[in-house]
């Protein structure tokens, strides 16, 4: 199904719970473009910059980056495009989702409903690709050959922030952070719930949720045509 009435989304949702693979789905199904703010955060981490290096220190730590340095790079990637967004792992407080309103119409906010205690033990113990970043985790996806990638035979390395006593807190600190966003987003009539405790289908569901949510937009504005028809 074609959607039209949709042209920026959010996910909002604990780590692990599968924004990466919505965000994969959006973009094969409907073209939508991820700007994970996890993403533009780590390129500034590779490049060394003063700025990754005060993020780098602020992750490790198990804490979230603060606004000024998340907007900063959020308004900059908005301004140099015309793509339509799906948002992943932004806006984490409600002054980012103020200043994100201030920049464009988002349509949709998907939050992806997870307890504390899954999303804990799924982001303990993780390793990483040090080639191309695939997570490996016991309850998750384990390799076929322990320490190595299964796509490209590169080692794999702890991702220093899944340590169990800062994952714990690195959870603790993001769900404070969501529920705020949870009900901003329910008053504004724009969040959908999907839940993920499991994640079997969870492409399709979330595509069966999109095309929901079309159609009603559709209906609405059907229906908006016809009363000013009347008039």
């Amino acid at each position: 199904m074609k959607i039209n009435t949709i042209k920026n989304m959010i996910l909002l949702g604990l780590p692990a719970t599968g924004k990466s693979g919505i965000a994969r789905c959006a973009n094969e199904e409907w073209g939508f473009v991820q700007l994970s703010t996890s993403d533009l955060l780590k390129k500034e981490i590779a490049l060394g910059s003063d700025i990754g290096r005060k993020v780098e220190q602020i992750i490790e730590k198990g804490e979230l980056v603060d606004d000024e340095i998340v907007n900063a790079i959020v308004k900059m990637v908005i301004n140099n495009s015309d793509e339509k967004f799906l948002f992943d792992g932004y806006p984490r407080t409600i002054m980012q989702a103020e200043a994100l309103d201030k920049e464009i119409q988002v349509d949709a906010v998907i939050y992806l409903e997870l307890s504390d205690e899954t999303a804990i033990r799924r982001t303990s113990n993780r390793d990483v690709c040090e080639k191309c970043g695939k997570t490996y985790q016991p309850d998750t996806r384990m390799p076929k050959i322990m320490g190595i990638c299964d796509d490209d035979g590169a080692p794999l390395t702890r991702r220093k922030d899944s340590e169990p006593s800062i994952a714990k807190r690195r959870i603790e600190v993001a769900s404070k952070e969501i529920m705020p966003l949870v009900n901003f987003y329910k008053n504004k009539g724009t969040l959908h719930t999907i839940n993920v405790e499991d994640r079997d289908n969870l492409g399709q569901r979330f595509i069966s949720m999109i095309e929901s949510i079309e159609q009603a937009n559709l209906t609405k504005l059907s229906k908006l045509k016809k009363e000013r028809a009347h008039e």
